[in-house]
């Protein structure tokens, strides 16, 4: 019995799997075999994402096949040619996760009942399944988020990573959150403007008085809100990252990371991600993203909700830099409309609202998670 589980350890491993346009799982499955060697099956059109897979496992040698993607008879033939071709005394693992139907089904058929052979699943979760025995393994793999967006073709140009924010930035945050609210119009009015082409000394006026100003140079910014029959309140800021905090509602988006970052499974949580704008990409710019160890979280920050076809456009760029095993998340400071939740639904979207807390910052880190907790794990619909 000895010598066998000698013999078990000295075996190459090898692991097989089928590669279609979802590369995260096939990548999951092959942290989790620690193989010797690589074979991806692949079509022409679905080389791209082989390649990628191979990029981030370099030390490993990769072979690679291409396969027809539907065409049966020729499947079954080249998987045929692959089984002869392999030796008997190396350790297979078959990852039939990706891929097309038929190539999963041809495969399961020529492997399944193959000596020293484990044909496996990889769940959205990166549960691992023995696809015969149904015995399911968590695979608690601890994936980079840039690992992720390679896989998906893209990366991650510039953001704030959490890590690098203040005490006295979530100082400001929380000060701008209380001056907001003694005169919403002129807050809304002086913060939002074009953060790109602003100058780098200017001051902005309201119509009632309230005004911004600042210096870029020195880091600051003064922002005064008139109150009627009451002083105007008045409050200047130097903090780290004040610009992004002040302008465009990113003090909604520090504070909504702020509250995530103290749910224990987040980690590398970064702010105002932009990413290379490609055609036919519904937008370049995701508010937070979190790394869960198995999956990235993508959430989207909103005072209110204007046009609810955001809602799709977010679910797009979910899937089109996290895959399709991303979770995303919606959060607005107003109360969310019956029609913007029922879209939220519809696109596998978290959604969460200060109001129905009553704004109570206690409540929203209580309730927030709460629902992650909840929601994180299920599967999303395809």
């Amino acid at each position: 019995m000895e010598e066998q589980q000698i013999k078990e350890q000295r075996r190459k491993r090898v692991h097989i799997a089928l590669v279609g346009g979802q590369p995260m799982p096939v990548y999951v499955g092959i942290l989790y075999t620690k193989p010797d060697e690589v074979i991806l099956i692949h079509s022409k059109d679905s080389k791209a994402e082989a390649e990628r897979i191979a990029n981030l496992i370099q030390g490993v040698p990769v072979t690679y096949k291409e396969f027809a993607p539907v065409n049966m008879q020729k499947i079954i033939a080249d998987t045929d040619v692959l089984v002869k071709e392999l030796d008997t005394l190396s350790q297979y693992y078959v990852d039939i996760t990706s891929g097309t139907k038929p190539w999963s089904i041809v495969f399961f058929r020529s492997f399944v009942s193959r000596e020293n052979t484990k044909v496996v699943y990889i769940g959205q979760n990166n549960g691992v399944y023995d696809v015969v025995t149904g015995n399911r393994i968590q695979f608690e793999s601890k994936i980079s988020m840039d690992d992720v967006f390679s896989l998906y073709n893209t990366n991650a140009r510039d953001f704030v990573p959490f890590s690098e924010v203040t005490e006295s930035d979530m100082k400001s945050v929380e000060d701008l959150m209380k001056m907001r609210t003694t005169n919403f119009r002129a807050f809304n009015a002086l913060t939002q403007i074009d953060t790109n082409n602003m100058k780098r000394i200017d001051e902005k006026l309201c119509d009632d008085g309230s005004s911004i100003s600042w210096d870029k140079n020195e880091g600051w910014a003064k922002l005064e809100l008139t109150r009627k029959g009451r002083y105007p309140v008045y409050q200047k800021f130097s903090s780290q990252h004040i610009f992004r905090i002040l302008f465009n509602a990113g003090w909604f988006e520090f504070d909504v990371a702020y509250r995530l970052s103290k749910w224990k499974i987040a980690s590398d949580i970064r702010i105002g991600v932009k990413f290379p704008y490609k055609e036919g990409q519904p937008k370049n710019e995701i508010d937070i993203i979190l790394n869960l160890g198995n999956r990235l979280l993508f959430v989207e920050c909103k005072t209110q909700i204007s046009d609810i076809t955001d809602l799709d456009k977010f679910s797009k760029a979910v899937r089109n830099f996290g895959g399709l095993g991303s979770k995303a998340l919606f959060v607005t400071h107003a109360k969310m409309g019956d029609k913007a939740i029922q879209k939220c639904n519809d696109n596998d979207i978290l959604c969460f609202s200060y109001a129905d807390v009553n704004y109570n910052l206690v409540e929203v880190e209580k309730k927030l998670r709460a629902l992650l907790n909840e929601k994180i794990t299920l599967i999303n619909r395809k």
